[in-house]
C-alpha cells in the first residue's frame, strides 16, 4: 500500500509539473489589444408613389384603358430595386389586363400579379413606370354602379418592395 500512495503522489507531482510547464509555453502566445471602432451605414431611403391615373376608350373594341404613372425614387446612398405585388380585394377585376413593360397578365382575385425587378435605381435618382389596366366598358360600369366611384385604385393594391443591390 505504501507503493500505491508513493505512486499516486509521483504521478500527481508529474501532473502539476506538467500543467506548470504548459501553461509558461502556452502564456507566451495570449496577448491583449483594445481600441475603438466606428461602423458606417448607407443612408436608405427609397420612395414609391402612384401619380396620375389616365384614361382612354377605345370605341372599337368598347374597352377601358387606365395608365397609371409610378414614380420611383431613390434618395439613399446605395443603389435599389424595386418589385411590385398587386393584389384584388374582391372579383371586380376579374378578367381585366394590366399591362407592365410588355408583360400582360389576367386579373383572377385569388391570384397576386408579381412583377420582379420592375426598376433598379441609382442613388439620388428618379424614374416613372407606367402601369396599364384595361377593362370592359361592362366591367367599368358594373364597377362604378356597385361602388359608386370613377377611380379604380380602389379596387386593387400595389406592394412595393425594395431592397438594396449589393
Amino acid at each position: 500500500m505504501n507503493i500505491m500512495l508513493r505512486i499516486a503522489l509521483i504521478l500527481l507531482m508529474l501532473t502539476l509539473v506538467s500543467i506548470y510547464l504548459a501553461s509558461g509555453i502556452f502564456a507566451r502566445y495570449v496577448s491583449e489589444n483594445s481600441g475603438n471602432s466606428d461602423a458606417n451605414t448607407a443612408k436608405f431611403a427609397p420612395m414609391a408613389e402612384f401619380t396620375n391615373a389616365d384614361w382612354w376608350y377605345d370605341p372599337d373594341s368598347e374597352m377601358k384603358t387606365f395608365d397609371y404613372n409610378l414614380k420611383l425614387t431613390n434618395l439613399s446612398e446605395v443603389d435599389v430595386r424595386y418589385d411590385m405585388t398587386i393584389t384584388f380585394p374582391d372579383d371586380v377585376l376579374d378578367g381585366a389586363e394590366f399591362k407592365f413593360d410588355g408583360n400582360k397578365q389576367t386579373v383572377d382575385h385569388e391570384t397576386p400579379l408579381h412583377y420582379s425587378n420592375i426598376a433598379e435605381v441609382a442613388p439620388n435618382d428618379m424614374t416613372t413606370r407606367t402601369i396599364s389596366l384595361t377593362i370592359s366598358e361592362d366591367c367599368y360600369n358594373k364597377m362604378a354602379a356597385k361602388y359608386n366611384v370613377s377611380k379604380l385604385t380602389a379596387f386593387f393594391d400595389a406592394d412595393i418592395t425594395v431592397s438594396q443591390i449589393d
